[in-house]
């Protein structure tokens, strides 16, 4: 939404219609299969909703007459934003891969060229990078990529509501010190992610007459009181925010 509100409006339109509809994702997906295989390739994710099979797995709730049909239209509305919004940022952003091996071969001295065997390979890697960003940057990352077979993973959802939604945050969190493309991508999403909620948040704060709250070492950072209780943004919002206040922190000791 704050990247990209294009893009974010085009997937919550699709979305709705599949959770009207289920069909329409299944007809978007044939329609567009070709893109997305490519985007798969590189490592851009088309996968079911997690979350849609830990509710289904976890407690049967597709078996129960009614459930299981209202579970098929929210899963394929969720999964629905999630495909749209991958492909949709994959394109829009593999303009700047292109950029920037553009600016490696004219930096190369005739070195490489376009179409070589080197020029390929910086393409692929950069659109890797590209494919691997945009998954983590809504949520999700493939756990075959990763090389996690199906025990761990049927583990992890055992132990974790949502493991691919935690380490696709992690993961986006850690990209931030990167030097590539990857690292790029991540600190540009990272900074406007959190500029937006601290925007947002802080017009919260306004429109309710509150303090905001934005100490990150204390445990009501980024929440305002409502009858008597404390709410706020997820746990994700939370550690990033803390992570970049840590490293300020920690540059301003370094100074001083």
């Amino acid at each position: 939404l704050v990247t990209r509100p294009d893009i974010w409006a085009k997937a919550q339109i699709t979305a709705f219609k599949a959770l009207a509809n289920p069909r329409t994702h299944a007809a978007w997906k044939a329609k567009n299969s070709e893109k997305l295989a490519r985007m798969s390739r590189y490592g851009g994710s088309v996968s079911r909703s997690e979350y849609f099979e830990a509710a289904e797995k976890g407690t049967g709730l597709s078996r129960v007459p009614g459930l299981g049909n209202l579970l098929d239209h929210a899963g394929a509305g969720f999964n629905a934003f999630g495909d749209v919004a991958r492909l949709e940022l994959f394109e829009a952003m593999e303009p700047m891969v292109t950029a920037k091996v553009a600016k490696a071969v004219a930096a190369s001295g005739g070195k490489i060229k376009i179409g070589d065997a080197e020029y390929t390979k910086l393409m692929e890697r950069g659109l890797t990078e590209l494919g691997e960003h945009v998954s983590k940057m809504t949520g999700t990352v493939s756990n075959a990529r990763l090389g996690i077979g199906a025990t761990q993973a049927e583990i992890e959802r055992g132990l974790l509501f949502a493991p691919r939604y935690l380490r696709s945050t992690i993961g986006l969190m850690s990209d931030v010190f990167q030097g590539n493309i990857r690292g790029s991508a991540a600190r540009t999403t990272m900074a406007k992610m959190l500029s937006g909620a601290l925007i947002y948040y802080y017009g919260l704060a306004a429109a309710t007459g509150q303090q905001p709250k934005l100490d990150p070492t204390k445990g009501d950072f980024l929440t305002i009181e409502l009858e008597g209780n404390r709410v706020g943004f997820g746990g994700a919002w939370i550690s990033m925010a803390r992570t970049f206040g840590k490293i300020y922190k920690q540059g301003e000791d370094i100074i001083d």
